[in-house]
């Protein structure tokens, strides 16, 4: 599957779905990431994404699962 599959994610009490215009992904990176990220400038997969809902300001979702961050990081919309 070469898309984002909406259907797995969690959507906002508003409607809004994941990669909808409106939305933010705020990812959560431990030490280690942020080592990598800052001095090694390579790409590190976050421990936790936040999605947030810019229509209703608030917090609709937490991802923590390994194998669903992957599939996210992979294919979000860049």
């Amino acid at each position: 599957m070469s898309y984002l599959d909406k259907s797995k994610f969690p959507q906002c009490d508003c409607g809004l779905k994941i990669e909808d215009p409106g939305f933010e992904a705020l990812p959560h990176f431990s030490l280690t990431g942020w080592f990598f990220i800052t001095i090694m400038g390579t790409t590190f997969h976050p421990k936790k994404i936040d999605l947030f809902c810019q229509q209703c300001q608030k917090k609709f979702g937490s991802i923590t699962d390994k194998r669903l961050i992957q599939y996210f990081e992979k294919f979000k919309r860049r």
